[in-house]
């Protein structure tokens, strides 16, 4: 930030926040398969990694850095893959205990997922998230309805026109 100065703001961001986790050390298939097959054990798993991720937030949290991007892909283009009560039930509750460090920290937290995930931005708002970056599935409006005077909500691009569109696009 020093070396930047006023012309950008420098942000940390933590790619694998939970979710994401199970998405990249499974694939998609057997994740499922094993949050479906094995509740139990799989949130043994998933209290595995959210310590992993505890550690790692708290690291970011000790930098200078007063915004901290993190990423959990949540959802896919056409909404959640597990009803909104199992991440009430497996996910917030951990979001909770791996992002204390930050918010004890003073850092602004921004909530970073792909897909259709807005039947969940109010729990995460809830949560002391302070901003959220959705893509184009979601719907923006409702989004900025309920939280826009009070909470960052960014993007509803489609990163497909950005990459492949014209000008216009």
């Amino acid at each position: 930030q020093e070396a930047a100065g006023d012309t950008v703001l420098v942000t940390g961001n933590y790619y694998t926040l939970l979710f994401q986790f199970c998405i990249m050390s499974f694939g998609w298939e057997r994740f499922l398969e094993a949050a479906a097959v094995d509740p139990a054990g799989f949130s043994a798993v998933l209290d595995q990694f959210a310590d992993l991720s505890r550690r790692n937030v708290a690291a970011w949290s000790a930098d200078d850095c007063p915004v901290l991007f993190v990423h959990d892909d949540v959802a896919v283009t056409r909404g959640l893959v597990f009803s909104p009560a199992w991440y009430r039930h497996e996910i917030f509750p951990r979001y909770e205990r791996i992002l204390e460090p930050a918010f004890r920290a003073g850092r602004t937290v921004v909530f970073v997922s792909d897909g259709r995930f807005e039947e969940l931005v109010d729990d995460l708002f809830a949560l002391g998230i302070h901003g959220v970056m959705v893509d184009h599935s979601n719907d923006l409006a409702s989004i900025l309805a309920r939280h826009g005077d009070r909470r960052s909500v960014i993007g509803s691009v489609d990163t497909g026109v950005l990459t492949r569109g014209t000008p216009d696009d």
